[in-house]
């Protein structure tokens, strides 16, 4: 008996609405984390492409003082922290999405140097650092990951004895937005505020079509998307090599910057010599070791890309700024001692933002006046070096030190 082309089209609606909805729960199911999750694995050492890790361009010991790995329901955390234990000054360091930690060691050690007690930690999927594969990696991750750090001190760093329970935050390229977003919800913590290139005032129309499509779930297989996102960063990268001294009498870092290449042909099994190791950072080869070697970083970096606070960002730094007018004390009164722990302005006054002329990643003209409007005219001390580009943390340690150490030595 022939089935009428009534019954077909029926049958064949029926089967696409069955189809559709096996979809859907298939990528509900696929979202919802198991009852029984468990954290992700510490990063296997023996995976990564080197005849001994030493040789790595970011060595996993002895390569950066105080350092240990932080075990937490999230995956592990890699943390240095040195400097005087009672320092009177103590300084969170953030970092940017291509890179790890090593990109802010010269700041870093220059203010260990001065006298300040210093923290740098790997964000999550970022060199040593693990992290989660069910989670976003977005503001209540990466607050979650500072306060994790904070705590495995074995000093205080947000008590009643910790010079009152403050600490200053530079935050470079993401590590800004993320300093930022954290200051705004926890302003009688932080000390001081240093962005350097920040996001989080990036209009979302600067964001490339390209972007949109590659990192964002569900549009290609996750697989192929990290194959795609792994080329693009490669191709992107520069291999610069900066030097991490600082003068033994005056903390000063000590510029030496060299340009060596640029492109995808960096060699990965050329490992520096022990002086290159010990006296400079090979920026190039360890973005491109994490890019071709992490486990995690790519799904990071898309995530990042994603759900962080780096793009439109104008609600929450408005509230910085209402929150730092609003306990900011009237011009000539003395700030009341008690007062550090109750939501107090900056110590320096305002929050120092430090930009590049040549930045081609963020438009600084639509930035400064964003930063102006959210934060408030009185709030925020917008530097701009000429010459510098996004890098300019790293590039231009020295110049970026010596305007933090202004503003911080002012009040």
């Amino acid at each position: 008996m022939p089935i009428e082309p009534r019954s077909l089209a029926f049958f064949a609606a029926g089967a696409a609405v069955a189809s559709a909805t096996s979809l859907i729960w298939t990528v509900r199911a696929s979202k919802q984390a198991p009852s029984n999750a468990t954290p992700p694995p510490p990063l296997d050492l023996s995976a990564y492409p080197a005849s001994s890790s030493s040789a790595l361009p970011y060595p996993p010991s002895d390569f950066i003082e105080g350092q240990r790995d932080v075990s937490t329901p999230y995956g592990s955390i890699r943390v240095y922290e040195f400097g005087p234990r009672d320092s009177k000054r103590k300084v969170l360091f953030l970092h940017g999405v291509r890179s790890p930690c090593i990109t802010l060691v010269p700041l870093a050690e220059g203010l260990a140097s001065r006298g300040c007690r210093v923290m740098l930690l790997d964000l999550f999927g970022h060199g040593w650092s693990g992290g989660p594969t069910d989670l976003p990696y977005d503001s209540r991750l990466y607050t979650t990951q500072i306060f994790m750090a904070l705590a495995s001190s074995p000093i205080s760093w947000t008590g009643a004895h910790a010079h009152g329970g403050r600490f200053s935050i530079i935050g470079a390229s993401l590590g800004g937005g993320l300093a930022a977003d954290f200051a705004s919800y926890f302003p009688q913590l932080v000390d001081d505020l240093v962005l350097l290139v920040p996001g989080g005032l990036t209009r979302g129309k600067h964001i490339s079509w390209k972007s949109k499509v590659l990192y964002p779930e569900g549009w290609l297989p996750e697989s192929f998307r990290e194959w795609l996102v792994g080329r693009r960063l490669n191709n992107q990268i520069e291999s610069i090599v900066v030097s991490r001294e600082c003068d033994e009498n005056t903390g000063e870092v000590i510029e030496n910057d060299t340009q060596i290449d640029a492109g995808s042909g960096i060699d990965l099994a050329a490992g520096p010599t022990e002086s290159q190791q010990k006296n400079q950072l090979d920026i190039g080869r360890t973005m491109a070791w994490q890019s071709d070697h992490h486990p995690g970083f790519l799904r990071s970096f898309m995530s990042t890309i994603c759900h962080s606070p780096i793009t439109d960002q104008h609600p929450r730094w408005s509230v910085l700024g209402s929150r730092l007018s609003v306990h900011k004390p009237p011009s000539g009164t003395a700030e009341n001692s008690s007062s550090s722990m109750s939501g107090s302005p900056l110590r320096s006054g305002k929050v120092l933002m430090i930009l590049g002329a040549k930045d081609t990643l963020i438009p600084n003209d639509e930035v400064i006046a964003d930063a102006r409007t959210t934060l408030g005219e009185s709030n925020v001390d917008i530097q701009i070096l000429e010459g510098g580009g996004h890098d300019l943390f790293y590039a231009m340690s020295k110049p970026v030190l010596d305007l933090i150490w202004k503003a911080w030595e002012s009040s």
